[in-house]
């Protein structure tokens, strides 16, 4: 019982494994986070250019 216990202790998979998903988890949520930003950017640019190409039509 002893040496299964020791083995057990010693085992180090499990926590890279945890280290692993928490790696995975923040690469997404900072990749997600900087999609949002960029598109917002593109949406406001790309409005920006076709209001003043309305614009110019009209004048």
């Amino acid at each position: 019982m002893t040496l299964r216990l020791r083995s057990f202790l010693a085992e180090e998979d499990a926590a890279v494994t945890t280290d692993m998903v928490v790696l995975v988890a923040v690469i997404i949520a900072m990749t997600l986070g900087v999609f949002v930003i960029i598109t917002e950017m593109i949406y406001t640019e790309a409005g920006t250019r076709i209001g003043d190409l309305i614009m110019g039509l009209l004048d």
